[in-house]
């Protein structure tokens, strides 16, 4: 991202083409699939509260710190919501590396799942409140624009899943490299499709369901080959991502009374997000270290405000509404604070807490091995890719 701004700074000239936003957005998509395959229906009640809270708080804020109208100040409080899994995976797994530490309490299922589960509906909101900001159309047509939207990338994310799930066969040579691919492509046209017919909302939901279904009919190992193969792509998209949204930032634009409001509301909401995520936990059998813990490992914002960051201030250009594109410019602001921010403080703090917080376990042998087949797809994140991976 750095790399990015310094770049858009010294040539002008250099504006990133939408298309790469699309085309980056891809490994998001990618990358969701390889976290969200294994989510479990009990995370729901530790995520939809804490993510309500910190979007009120996010929306309230800005509404009257920074003159956000409600739709706007909703729609950057659900992408500041979000969170990047992509911080926290790493640093479980050195965790686990150094100690296994909080092993027998699952907490590393426990804050994957809750993570993919809170990736959903931030990402279903905002796209659904982003449909509703551009909208053309009548009243009728704006409110039923979010549904519609939800419709059919459920509706378009299951017949797709269903077909990947069946094709290729389960014995064909090249399964794992073909699923990988189709489940990439349907996840680009789910974008570039959906965003062509007016319902940009569908994307990124049909984006989440159709590795979700797909995976659905695969056993573990063949869940991890094609985990470990979106995590060997992830390498590549990710620097894309960032540079690109780093590009998009021009200083000029960023007013010195939309900084001070815009970190104070970061700050703010992650407080009252990770006071209620405590509370939320409460039934959920972890003593106070633990949950505290739990609650830092959702707070690094990353991936998620990298890709949509961009989306708004697109669509202002896009369809010359020039009206508005302050807003957008304050979308896409606070999205890089909090990426700059929270990435970097909660990456240390996670590992720094991980040993203080977390109680060190040991495994007998059949269980180390057990536990490090369990997590291969999680261990590419923390080395360099080779070219094998890719063709696991």
């Amino acid at each position: 991202m750095v790399w990015g701004i310094a770049y858009a700074e010294l040539n002008e000239l250099a504006k990133p083409h939408q298309l790469l936003f699309k085309i980056g957005l891809l490994g998001v998509s990618a990358y969701a699939a390889a976290t969200f395959m294994e989510l479990e229906l009990s995370v729901l009640k530790v995520t939809t509260l804490p993510v309500a809270v910190e979007i009120v708080t996010v929306a309230v804020m800005t509404h009257y710190l920074l003159d956000l109208p409600w739709i706007w100040s909703f729609m950057l409080g659900s992408l500041l919501s979000a969170v990047s899994v992509a911080v926290p995976i790493p640093c479980l797994f050195r965790l686990k590396e150094e100690g296994n530490y909080g092993h027998s309490k699952g907490i590393s299922t426990l804050v994957i799942a809750a993570a993919s589960v809170i990736e959903v509906e931030c990402v279903t909101i905002f796209g659904t409140l982003i449909a509703i900001a551009f909208s053309e159309g009548s009243i009728i047509g704006q409110i039923l624009n979010g549904p519609i939207c939800v419709v059919i990338g459920v509706l378009i994310g299951m017949l797709v899943g269903l077909f990947i799930r069946r094709f290729p066969g389960q014995k064909d040579a090249y399964v794992t490299i073909l699923r990988t691919t189709l489940i990439g492509v349907a996840c680009l046209f789910m974008m570039l499709g959906t965003a062509a017919l007016g319902y940009d909302g569908a994307g990124p939901l049909g984006c989440f369901v159709i590795p979700y279904v797909a995976s659905a009919g695969w056993t573990l190992q063949q869940k991890q080959n094609v985990e470990r193969t979106f995590a060997f792509l992830w390498h590549f998209f990710q620097p894309l991502l960032f540079g690109l949204i780093g590009a998009s930032i021009n200083f000029h634009d960023i007013k010195g009374d939309i900084v001070g409001p815009g970190v104070g509301a970061i700050s703010l909401s992650i407080l009252m997000r990770t006071a209620t995520c405590f509370v939320v936990l409460t039934g959920v059998k972890l003593n106070w270290k633990e949950k505290l813990f739990v609650c830092l490992t959702w707070c690094p914002k990353a991936t998620i405000q990298a890709a949509f960051g961009p989306l708004a201030l697109d669509k202002v250009k896009e369809m010359n509404k020039n009206e508005v594109i302050e807003y957008a410019h304050i979308v896409l602001i606070l999205a890089v604070l909090a990426v700059l921010i929270t990435a970097p403080l909660f990456d240390f703090l996670i590992i720094f807490s991980g040993t203080r917080l977390l109680e060190r376990e040991e495994l007998a042998e059949e269980e180390e091995e057990e536990l490090r087949s369990s997590i291969s797809s999680i261990s590419v994140l923390t080395r360099e890719p080779t070219t094998l991976d890719f063709f696991v």
